[in-house]
Formats: C-alpha cells, sequence, structure tokens
C-alpha cells in the first residue's frame, strides 16, 4: 500500500486528514481515495449503488447532498469517513503527479470502503469497517483489498488501533471478508446504534473479551 496527496499545493497536517480531490491510497489493483461532490460520477454510483435498499441515496442530488455534507463532516471529525474504489488500469501508470483526476475518470468504480464513527450518547467508542461492491464487480476480492489498506492507513498515520466490524445474520459474503481480515466473531448482539437491528459483531485480535467497554 503507498499514499499520497497528489497535490502541489501544501496541506496542514497530514493529507489524510484533509477532505482534498488528491487524497490517495493506492493498492495492488485500486486507488482508493474521496467521494466529491462535484464529481457527477460519484453521486451516480451511489445511487446506483445502493439501488432497492434505504439510503439517503435515493437520487443524484440527494446522494451529492450527502457527500458535501455528512461524509465531508465524517472525515473533519474523525480523520477518515467513507472511501471510493476505483480500479487502476492495466498497466497502471508509475507517475500520479499531473493529470490524476483525469486518469480516475476513466477508471471503472467498484464500490465503497467505510471507516466510521458517529459521536452520539448510543454509538460505541471505536469505529468500525464496512464494505459494499457493485454486483459487477463482486467476489473479486476488491472488499478485502481495500479495508486492509484503509485500516493500515488508519493505524499507521491517525493512531486508530481497535475497529469493529458488523454483519447480517445470513450475510456469508461479509462474514468471508472479516474473517480474511482476520476478524473474530463474538456473535450475534443487538446493535443499539442500528436501530436495535441484530447482528454480528467482529472485533480485531488482541481486543478487550468484554466488548461492553467499547459501548456494546
Amino acid at each position: 500500500m503507498t499514499t499520497s496527496n497528489q497535490s502541489d499545493e501544501p496541506s496542514e497536517g497530514p493529507p489524510y486528514l484533509n477532505f482534498h480531490p488528491a487524497f490517495l491510497i493506492e493498492t495492488t489493483r485500486l486507488y482508493i481515495t474521496h467521494l466529491l461532490p462535484e464529481n457527477e460520477a460519484h453521486s451516480t454510483f451511489l445511487v446506483d449503488l445502493h439501488k432497492g435498499q434505504q439510503s439517503p441515496y435515493s437520487t443524484q442530488e440527494a446522494a451529492r447532498t450527502q457527500i458535501q455534507t455528512t461524509l465531508r463532516q465524517q472525515h473533519e471529525e474523525n480523520g477518515y469517513g467513507k472511501y471510493l474504489m476505483s480500479l487502476k488500469p492495466t498497466p497502471a501508470p508509475t507517475d500520479l503527479t499531473t493529470g490524476f483526476q483525469e486518469l480516475l475518470q476513466q477508471c471503472p468504480l467498484v464500490g465503497i470502503v467505510s471507516l466510521k464513527r458517529v459521536k452520539s450518547p448510543i454509538s460505541y467508542v471505536v469505529p468500525d469497517i464496512s464494505f459494499i461492491t457493485h454486483p459487477a464487480h463482486a467476489r473479486q476480492g476488491y472488499a478485502k483489498e481495500a479495508a486492509s489498506a484503509v485500516l493500515g492507513m488508519a493505524k499507521t498515520f491517525l493512531g486508530v488501533k481497535e475497529v469493529v466490524g458488523f454483519c447480517d445474520l445470513d450475510n456469508e459474503a461479509a462474514k468471508a471478508t472479516l474473517r480474511s481480515l482476520e476478524f473474530e466473531n463474538r456473535g450475534e448482539m443487538e446493535l443499539k446504534a442500528f436501530d436495535g437491528k441484530r447482528g454480528l459483531v467482529w472485533v480485531q485480535p488482541g481486543m478487550a473479551e468484554d466488548i461492553s467497554v467499547y459501548g456494546f
């Protein structure tokens, strides 16, 4: 994994803390970037990705508003949030100092990976990792690749050492991805931060045996 702020402009603090168009995490097969409200392809992708689901991304305008407000606020408060996965071209360019945004316009959008912590009285005290891959790119290992890179970035540059994961009881794909990331299944629970919905709770190795210390 490599990380970069593809910008000639100086920034205050690490680039990971800035909601900047040039933010980049690069993996073997993916570019991981911010969702940008001015990029219509990003809002269109969110609508398509969540089609048929209850979500705040029901229309392109709603998705654009969410990117500009809620998603940006999460990044500004925590230093992390929701990221876009794009498939790198083959062969991938080795020099990304110029024309990177133009390059991204040509890269297929694969999915979303999120490291999120909502600060509220019912939220948990550690962030959770989640991911969703577009059906056209499913079962290629992109979710694991992106989540691993985001977790690595957050640990190395932001000091995030404890992360949890959630999934539906019957979501075998999510279970497999969390296992591949070496998360441990702590069983089924009622999730207060998700309106009391029941789901499986996963934690990283070394986290407390009694997960009530994290707000469960």
